[in-house]
């Protein structure tokens, strides 16, 4: 039977996490990410890495899934108070090009998220994920939320922080 290392480190590193958070005085907000990195690098080692994954994956999907009718609600709702606002057809044409326009990144940056988590299932399933995988789908949530921050509170990433704000 073999073990490997990296799953060792992977244990290890959560039970540090565990027990730094149990401490009396809270660490220092930023020290948590730190750990998290160091671990990080070990969470694709094994089947029940690949299984943690998909489950993560799924839970990333679900959110996603979650918060595109909620765009949809809130950029339709701009658009419907653009054209009330407006006197004449062109006018309301011209609004909706500027709401069109404000959301065009928050559109981009949706589809770059769905594509991204697209690579990680692919990846999952032929069980040859990575962390990088998983890092850059975080990565296109993050600038999804940052771009839809005036629109929309989007939630934060599950288990990681965005950071820098909403």
């Amino acid at each position: 039977m073999t073990i490997e290392l990296g799953c060792i480190a992977l244990v290890g590193g959560l039970l540090l996490i565990a027990w730094w958070w149990s401490l009396p005085t809270q660490p220092p907000r930023g020290s948590t990410v730190v750990l998290l990195l160091l671990v990080l690098p070990f969470v694709g080692c094994g089947p029940a890495a690949q299984q943690t994954q998909a489950l993560a994956a799924n839970s990333v999907a679900v959110a996603a899934n979650t918060a595109l009718p909620m765009l949809v609600e809130v950029y339709d709702q701009e658009g419907r108070i653009e054209i009330a606002k407006s006197d004449s057809r062109a006018e309301a044409e011209y609004r909706l090009e500027r709401v069109r326009e404000r959301w065009r990144p928050i559109w981009e940056g949706y589809d770059a998220f769905v594509a991204a988590h697209g690579v990680w299932a692919t990846a999952i399933e032929a069980g040859t994920v990575s962390p990088a995988v998983a890092s850059e789908v975080r990565e296109a949530y993050c600038a999804l939320r940052r771009a839809a921050a005036e629109s929309v509170a989007l939630p934060d990433y599950p288990l990681v922080t965005c950071g820098g704000g909403p």
